[in-house]
């Protein structure tokens, strides 16, 4: 980093691993730090020279220090470099935020940066904007007690960067490296891959569809740069043209969306668990790229153009790994209610047995959130999931490999006869126990809502 930066850290009576904390995050990265200590005892200091802070005991009350305002100005007068990043003991920054600050300075003219804070755990006032890197040669902080900076220079410039959220964690939250794991590209700034499947679609296609464009462009709204990634299988009817003609209309008028579509025919031979494993493990391993969120969502499903929205809040509120809709479906089988929940969501009993949530109870329901240990039909996860998803057991390679030629693709099954067991364990199923393996958390958040097609009123079987 070439731009010389001063982090200025207020305490008092902090936790000494808390605050030991904080200056380790931003030791490396700034040119010093100093310490303003209004505490009662002499850890602040102790710690402070340990880690080759600059200290200073300084309260309010003192000569000339009327409230925090002082304080901080005092710190800017101590410190050596015009350009302070001020810091809360409980604050974790972005690490690209420091990769990135020297463009981020001389990009533009702003005298001051504000960052969306995120306050753990249940986000009360986001994005609570928080002024933190700022030019002391320009500007002052004034209010004794609730601080803000004034711009004195031209021009008075505080410009927000959304980028770059703070995370703000209470005293019962996870340590640094945990909210890092989970949480370090949390931004405003999105990139979603929606994946879908299609099978002799054509009777209800076209509401899906323009489902999907709604949303896509209701998203767009929202700062989320969309993807799609379509795959269509053993159909029998023209869908592949209908999805084709469809791509081509809905990308000329959204030229930043990226797209991709394929044609596989699969063995009748194969299990139909391993089919839907084959579709979806080409769906992400086709597509996902760059991507901070993926969208799995069944073509057969109804929803509207919020639905990713709510998603995003509801992941990002919840700090979960999955989080899926309740799907509703109509008129399925001999039931006689109109709807009920739907079946395509899994709970673990007692770690044993996996059972259909058939339907949902209502006392389960009464909940805004339902930990699952599987999700079906449409479930939005974080893009770091599918890195533990195992590929090994499905011959998609020759598939990659006519794809990369524009071949025609064709997929032949090494051992049809292990997925050939009709008990065998849906391998959705099976990725989802390994997401729990690894402390993953999968969520039905029961305020979103969406209809899931009834296929054999109209004749069909998804399968």
């Amino acid at each position: 980093m070439n731009t010389k930066i001063s982090a200025i850290i207020l305490t008092k009576d902090e936790n000494p691993d808390d605050l030991k904390s904080c200056i380790n995050q931003v030791q490396s990265h700034v040119d010093e730090v100093i310490i303003i200590d209004s505490s009662n005892n002499s850890s602040a200091e102790i710690i402070s020279n340990n880690l080759n802070a600059i200290y200073f005991k300084k309260k309010i009350g003192d000569k000339h220090i009327n409230g925090f305002n002082d304080l901080k100005n005092f710190g800017h007068i101590t410190s050596k470099n015009d350009w302070i990043l001020h810091i809360d003991v409980d604050e974790i920054f972005s690490d690209s935020l420091f990769e990135n600050i020297d463009f981020i300075i001389k990009d533009t003219e702003a005298n001051a940066y504000s960052f969306p804070r995120i306050n753990l755990p249940f986000y009360e006032l986001y994005p609570d904007y928080q002024t933190r890197l700022i030019n002391k040669t320009s500007t002052e902080w004034i209010g004794e007690i609730h601080e803000e900076i004034n711009v004195f220079k031209e021009p008075t410039k505080i410009e927000q960067l959304n980028e770059y959220p703070i995370i703000h964690k209470s005293k019962t939250q996870c340590l640094k490296n945990e909210i890092n794991k989970r949480w370090k590209s949390l931004n405003k700034k999105r990139n979603i891959l929606i994946c879908s499947l299609f099978k002799d679609s054509t009777l209800y296609i076209d509401t899906f569809l323009k489902n999907i464009e709604n949303l896509t462009k209701y998203s767009n709204t929202k700062n989320y740069k969309i993807d799609l990634n379509f795959i269509e299988g053993n159909s029998t009817d023209d869908t592949f043209m209908k999805l084709t003609k469809w791509l081509k209309n809905f990308t000329k008028d959204q030229d930043k969306t990226n797209h991709i579509i394929n044609k596989i025919n699969l063995p009748s031979n194969i299990h139909r668990f391993t089919s839907l494993a084959i579709l979806r493990n080409m769906l992400i391993k086709y597509g996902l790229k760059h991507h901070d969120y993926v969208l799995m969502i069944d073509s057969d499903t109804l929803f509207d153009s919020t639905l990713l929205h709510q998603l995003i809040e509801s992941i990002e509120t919840n700090q979960c790994d999955v989080i899926a809709p309740m799907p509703f479906i109509q008129n399925f089988r001999t039931h006689n209610n109109d709807y009920f929940y739907d079946t395509l969501a899994f709970i673990d009993n007692n770690n044993i047995n996996f059972g259909h949530l058939y339907p949902y109870s209502a006392e389960l329901t009464k909940k805004n959130l339902i930990k699952m240990t599987s999700v079906g039909t449409c479930y939005l996860a974080r893009a770091e999931i599918f890195n533990i998803n195992d590929f090994s057991n499905y011959n998609i390679t020759k598939c990659y490999k006519e794809l990369a030629n524009k071949e025609p693709l064709t997929y032949d099954s090494i051992n049809t006869e292990h997925h050939n067991n009709d008990n065998m364990i849906s391998e959705q199923i099976s990725f989802f126990k390994k997401l729990k393996k690894h402390g993953y958390q999968v969520y039905v958040d029961t305020n979103i809502k969406i209809l899931h097609v009834n296929l054999e009123e109209l004749g069909l079987s998804w399968h």
